[in-house]
């Protein structure tokens, strides 16, 4: 049996710094609470960038505050925003995810955008492997960073949200 991951409130911001450097400017690009009860979309609550539901990804109770989103751990379960979510390729951005497991198996992908095939981009990702990120810890990749890799100190993989 495979385990199951939970995600719930995932956000992204996307911080516009004003010319002067001195005064940021904050605006929320999408929100996704994954809060449904059924159904295969994911709604953005910006309204701009909803979400299709793959594979075995589902809506299950139980999340941080209200429903999760349930995968398991499989390539094909996921959520796919498509390609129209802006791609942060300059400027200051943040990620927000609350995420729940309890395996420590196999890295697991929670947020990110890079390009297929590749390590160009950026992502949130679970159980670090082949250099990146550690096992049971939750860490940041970033391919336009030198050394690239931010990793937790907590371990994620204990069944709480984190």
């Amino acid at each position: 049996m495979k385990s199951r991951q939970l995600f719930s409130v995932v956000g992204v911001v996307f911080w516009l710094v004003a010319s002067s450097g001195v005064q940021a400017q904050t605006t929320l690009i999408a929100h996704w609470t994954f809060d449904e009860s059924s159904g295969p979309t994911a709604h953005d609550s910006t309204g701009s960038f909803d979400g299709t539901l793959s594979g075995t990804a589902a809506f299950v109770a139980g999340g941080i505050s209200g429903n999760a989103l349930s995968l398991d751990g499989g390539a094909t379960s996921f959520v796919s925003m498509g390609t129209s979510v802006p791609g942060f390729t300059t400027g200051g951005f943040s990620l927000v995810a609350w995420v729940m497991t309890t395996t420590a198996a196999s890295t697991a992908l929670v947020a990110g955008k890079h390009e297929a095939g590749s390590l160009d981009g950026y992502f949130i990702s679970l159980n670090g492997s082949s250099g990146y990120g550690a096992a049971g810890k939750g860490y940041f990749y970033d391919s336009t960073n030198p050394g690239g890799v931010v990793t937790s100190t907590t371990t994620v993989t204990d069944g709480n949200w984190h």
